[in-house]
């Protein structure tokens, strides 16, 4: 029965044929007046999608952030992150030749390391280009079949951030 063969486990690799996302997210820098370097820490609301020849995926969550950044000059700063992160995720394979539509969700867990330059275009606005490694691992479940997904490869993002104050901390 068809039934059978999904109660089967099953190993292998594929990939998504795309992905990309948004995040929204803040960071603060733990520097001490005067200096030009110091640990930061942030967090990210972020979403993704994913696309697949014979379906999408997509994903929302939270991301953690910790890492040690560096102004080499006013205007340009490099940083490097480790990150983590947990959220919804979900699985739509409709268009395959050899078993009826699929549809799961769960949950997801990942994490990673970045590196990143920022560029400062004024006192306030940044440009920011990311390179990194990201693993995600799922748990989904759908259609009475347990799945278990895991991604990972080379990231690569390029994003704006605005400094709603460009102050430093008061002295006392």
């Amino acid at each position: 029965a068809a039934s059978d063969v999904y109660k089967r486990q099953r190993t292998g690799s594929d990939s998504f044929d795309s992905a990309y996302g948004v995040n929204i997210g803040g960071r603060w820098s733990f520097a001490g007046p005067g200096q030009s370097h110091g640990p930061v820490v942030g967090a990210e609301l972020i979403a993704a999608q994913y696309s697949y020849a014979a379906g999408s995926g997509s994903s929302y969550g939270l991301r953690a952030i910790g890492g040690y950044a560096y102004a080499w000059s006013d205007r340009w700063t490099f940083s490097g992150e480790a990150v983590i992160g947990f959220g919804q995720f979900s699985l739509d394979i409709t268009d395959a030749a050899s078993f009826p539509d699929f549809s799961a969700s769960g949950t997801y867990l990942s994490y990673g390391a970045r590196l990143s330059v920022n560029f400062a275009l004024s006192d306030r606005a940044l440009i920011d280009l990311r390179i990194g490694y990201d693993l995600l691992s799922t748990q989904l479940s759908g259609d009475d079949v347990d799945l278990d997904l895991s991604t990972s490869g080379l990231v690569g993002a390029i994003g704006f951030t605005w400094r709603f104050s460009s102050s430093p901390a008061r002295l006392e």
